[in-house]
């Protein structure tokens, strides 16, 4: 999970307990204090044919993303997901109205821990150095330590497409983010002067990069590896008001500060059990 200063987050969780409601999934977040339940949710479809009992969102969203994530949108089929689960086409369409909405809903699935994420950062860090830092740190070392299909569907060049419109608006949230906080570094001249969408591409491209040369022992070197491209990205971005040991110093200090342990996979494990 993601921990912050406790008395940051103590203000954060108050503020938090709104109850709001996933449409989309049903399920309870962990940061954002969302309710149970949801507008639009279903019951429990048909039992499975081998006998099991009636699928929910997490059994289709389960076998769906790695079929997707290895066969991509176009060679994926809701028979092949089907076949996986044992179950009938019908008891899918009962929670998803058609393969759009299905790879759409993955999607959000394995991003919405990283939107949450950079939602309490922006909520809890106002220095936009630290929060620059702590953002590529988390981000990089989470994306390193992702599951495979996770990172796969992450990397398909169908999220790109205009027909997955949910898609679209979450991958904008997380350019958002980066956005954000460069142009509050940039009203308080902490950042060299680049356009917050450059300065956006330009961290997507370096920690998506990185998942191309990790081998097995991925989840091991995760922590180290993300330092170190938090290290560069900061050195590109920020660094003209310091030497490189003064910018080793100031992200080590920052690091230290605050109690880091984000583990989407753990994070998504507990909230299964709510949906």
């Amino acid at each position: 999970m993601f921990r912050l200063d406790k008395r940051n987050m103590l203000g954060h969780a108050e503020a938090c307990q709104d109850g709001a409601v996933d449409t989309i999934l049903g399920r309870t977040y962990m940061v954002r204090g969302k309710g149970m339940g949801g507008a639009g949710s279903r019951s429990p479809g048909r039992p499975r044919q081998d006998g099991r009992a009636a699928l929910t969102k997490v059994d289709i969203l389960a076998a769906a993303i790695p079929i997707f994530a290895t066969a991509g949108y176009a060679g994926a089929s809701i028979r092949d997901i089907c076949s996986a689960i044992g179950a009938h086409p019908s008891s899918v369409f009962h929670h998803f109205a058609n393969k759009e909405e299905l790879f759409s809903v993955c999607y959000d699935y394995v991003a919405s821990p990283y939107i949450d994420l950079y939602e309490t950062i922006e909520k809890t860090i106002l220095d936009p150095e630290k929060a620059m830092v702590v953002s590529v740190y988390i981000d990089s070392g989470a994306v390193i330590a992702e599951e495979e299909n996770y990172r796969m569907l992450f990397s398909l060049s169908d999220i790109k497409s205009e027909k997955f419109p949910s898609i679209s608006k979450t991958r904008e949230k997380m350019d958002n983010h980066y956005k954000y906080i460069y142009e509050i570094g940039n009203s308080c001249t902490v950042f060299f002067d680049y356009p917050p969408e450059f300065v956006s591409q330009f961290i997507s491209t370096i920690v998506e990069s990185s998942l191309y040369s990790y081998g097995s022992d991925i989840v091991k070197r995760s922590r180290s590896d993300a330092y170190h491209i938090t290290r560069f990205c900061a050195h590109a971005l920020f660094s003209k008001k310091r030497s490189e040991s003064d910018l080793h110093d100031f992200i080590k200090e920052t690091l230290n500060a605050y109690a880091i342990d984000f583990d989407p996979i753990e994070w998504r494990r507990r909230s299964q059990a709510l949906l």
